[in-house]
């Protein structure tokens, strides 16, 4: 006769255990052998009609394919966050919070890289007409500008997993292709994860401690409903904003984060803001999981043209505000 099952309330546990962890570090923290844990969370599917959420097999880093959703479990690791970097061409300097990433990542030695998305503007197929004069970076200085900055962030951690999240903006070369030459669908080199062979592309990483997408919800509260209705910490890219937003709840202390930009604002690229104020922010982020857990996320932030991190001015130089004068 098999083993009476344990109270519904165990299976939720189990369920959740491993869809935060894994079946392995969930065995370890639930103080369970592997082989019970693995039949008991079969059961919490089967009695409580609870969605499976166990990892996928993943394909190698570099595959070229667009998923949905790639599960990556992390139990011990640090990950170095930025996005939004809307690089255009190679000759584009880089920003003040670009500059402080390259001297930051040989310091923090981080276990993984993440975009989370928007590293490529690709203005030239953009569907939203050109404003003014404005010049618009074409798709091949594009594509040599985010070979050149991601090889120089590979070069900065060479043993560092890296992953990206696809923008709305990167997402644009594969429309454009789609759209007017579907018929070399499937051929090798037409999509964009082709290009960039060292980086794992899809929609959303689940990374067991953290989801993270290019964007969910937006406006001033986007960070806390991302962490509210995910019911779990999330990190998102695309609103230009550097925040972190922590909510607890029964489950224990989960993080709302978007990640700023790393590009600048004043580029030409943004001139379609025509000179409106923004909240847009400079900076990136440091996510550390330690035992399945997200710490308190570390920002970079660029204050004034000074690049902070951890109180130590990384890069830039102090902008000094000079107040107009009337006519």
């Amino acid at each position: 006769m098999p083993a009476p099952l344990p109270p519904d309330e165990v299976l939720y546990e189990i369920h959740e255990a491993v869809r935060l962890y894994g079946f392995t570090p969930a065995s370890r923290q639930l103080n369970m052998p592997e082989s019970t844990l693995r039949h008991r969370y079969g059961a919490a599917l089967r009695k409580l009609n609870l969605p499976d959420v166990v990892a996928r097999a993943v394909p190698a880093v570099g595959e070229a394919a667009n998923t949905t959703e790639v599960v990556w479990g992390v139990e011990n690791g640090v990950f170095v966050v930025f996005g939004d970097c809307h690089w255009t061409n190679p000759v584009q300097p880089r920003s003040v919070a670009h500059e402080a990433l390259l001297l930051a990542i040989p310091r923090i030695k981080p276990d993984f890289l993440l975009c989370t998305g928007d590293a490529l503007d690709l203005g030239e197929i953009s569907r939203h007409d050109a404003v003014g004069w404005t010049p618009v970076g074409r798709v091949k200085d594009t594509l040599a500008a985010g070979r050149m900055h991601f090889g120089d962030l590979a070069n900065a951690a060479p043993k560092s997993k890296r992953f990206w999240c696809i923008g709305n903006h990167d997402e644009r070369y594969d429309n454009y292709l789609a759209k007017h030459a579907a018929a070399f669908e499937g051929e090798e080199g037409m999509s964009l994860a082709d290009k960039f062979p060292d980086w794992r592309m899809a929609w959303r990483f689940d990374f067991g401690a953290f989801y993270a997408l290019h964007r969910w919800h937006n406006g001033e509260h986007a960070a806390y409903n991302n962490a509210m209705k995910g019911a779990a910490s999330i990190i998102t890219g695309d609103t230009h904003k550097l925040r972190v937003t922590a909510r607890e709840n029964l489950k224990g202390r989960m993080y709302g984060v978007e990640t700023g930009m790393l590009a600048d604002p004043n580029w030409s690229c943004f001139n379609y803001l025509r000179g409106k104020p923004t909240a847009w922010t400079q900076g990136w982020v440091v996510l550390t999981i330690r035992n399945g857990r997200l710490l308190q996320p570390e920002t970079c932030e660029v204050l004034d043209g000074i690049a902070w991190f951890r109180g130590e001015a990384l890069a830039g130089k102090p902008r000094v505000r000079v107040q107009a004068r009337k006519g």
